[in-house]
Order: C-alpha cells, then sequence, then structure tokens
C-alpha cells in the first residue's frame, strides 16, 4: 500500500511539474521577440537572424535573472593550496578576462547593436524612399539621383559590417557558453 501511494504521489508531482514548466515557467520556449531591439517583433523571421537572436536572448535572460549565479567572478574563494601560483594566477586572469567579455557581449546586445541597427533603418528609409521617388519621377540623371544610389551603397555596406559584427558577437557567445551556468 505504501508502494502504490509514493508512486501516486510522484506521478502528481512529476504531473504539476509538467503542467507547470508548459504553461507557467516555460523552460522549452526560446522567446525570438528583442526586448530592446526593433529588429523583429513577429512574423516570418530566416533561420541565421533566429540562431542569432535566441542565443542572444538566453544570454540576456541569463545576465539579467541568473547571473553571478555561484560563480567567483573575482576569483577570491579558490584555495591556493590547489594550485602552483602561476597556474593560479594564469587562471584568475582567464576567468576575470571571460568575465569582461560576458559583460561586453551584454553592451552590444541590449545597446550598441540597437544603435547600429536604428541608424541603419533611418540610413535605409531615407535613401530607398528618395531614391524610387526620383526613379519613378524619371529624373535619373541628376545629381540628387547620384547622391542618392551613393547613399545606397553606402547604406548596403554598412549593412555588411553590422552582420559581420553579428558573425564576431556570436562567435564571442559561443566562446563563453561553458560559464552561463548557475
Amino acid at each position: 500500500m505504501k508502494r502504490i501511494f509514493s508512486v501516486i504521489k510522484a506521478w502528481v508531482i512529476q504531473a504539476f511539474y509538467y503542467i507547470r514548466v508548459h504553461t507557467y515557467n516555460r523552460y522549452h520556449i526560446v522567446n525570438l521577440k528583442l526586448r530592446n531591439h526593433r529588429v523583429y517583433d513577429w512574423g516570418w523571421i530566416d533561420a541565421d537572424h533566429k540562431i542569432l537572436i535566441a542565443c542572444f536572448n538566453i544570454f540576456e535572460d541569463f545576465m539579467t535573472n541568473e547571473y553571478p549565479g555561484m560563480i567567483d567572478w573575482d576569483y577570491e574563494s579558490v584555495d591556493p593550496d590547489n594550485y602552483e601560483p602561476e597556474d593560479l594566477a594564469r587562471i584568475k586572469k582567464e576567468h576575470q578576462e571571460r568575465h569582461a567579455l560576458m559583460k561586453q557581449l551584454l553592451n552590444w546586445w541590449t545597446t550598441e547593436r540597437k544603435q547600429r541597427h536604428n541608424f541603419a533603418d533611418e540610413l535605409l528609409v531615407h535613401a530607398y524612399k528618395d531614391y524610387f521617388e526620383i526613379q519613378d519621377s524619371g529624373k535619373i540623371d541628376t545629381d540628387e539621383f547620384a547622391d542618392l544610389r551613393l547613399l545606397r551603397d553606402i547604406a548596403g555596406i554598412y549593412m555588411q559590417f553590422i552582420e559581420e559584427q553579428d558573425n564576431e558577437m556570436l562567435i564571442k557567445l559561443i566562446s563563453v557558453r561553458e560559464s552561463l551556468w548557475t
């Protein structure tokens, strides 16, 4: 009888946990909606952007809700008797560099990237709106049209720079992945 009761109790606890994590906590859901950015709100999104957004949203959640966790980022609670002095100094330096990189990545994701994308949006809207208006009017031989074509090309180069920086920061995020635990 005791065994049956413990099996039923375990089943009820598991059922409650299943309902809780699928309705309230939703640990298994990765939110792609950007909190601080206008890059994506809803609808279709290409897989390359899904990967970037999902990874950095998970990272931002960690840094906001779980950081610093159980990690001693100052590396002060380490028993020096377990390490050679030069190893301890090297490990402490690597640990602190990783910590600084994590803060840099968070700042880039929440502030710098947003500013760059906002600037790129303004540049593209201005360049293409006026470009198509002049093209539709047939005044494509004017200096203004040539300036807008140049502005359009500059906007394209700037977008390539942003994409390259996204890739660089994603690689850096992967390099600190093992430090994201609590």
